[in-house]
């Protein structure tokens, strides 16, 4: 993410300037993977992985 320094952040970019520290406790204690929201092998459509995942699958 592109910006540039703000002379009132102490020529900072306000995402260098951001407190973040929820962010950086999701990053530490969060969990990534891969799902198969519809089925294994099959590639969802964002209006259907969004459907399955809210439960409404067939």
């Amino acid at each position: 993410m592109g910006d540039l320094p703000v002379l009132e952040l102490d020529h900072k970019t306000p995402l260098q300037d951001a407190k973040i520290t929820k962010i950086n406790q999701l990053a530490k204690d969060g969990q990534c993977g891969i799902a198969d929201p519809i089925k294994l092998g099959i590639v969802a459509s964002i209006v259907s992985e969004t459907l399955a995942i809210l439960g409404y699958d067939s």
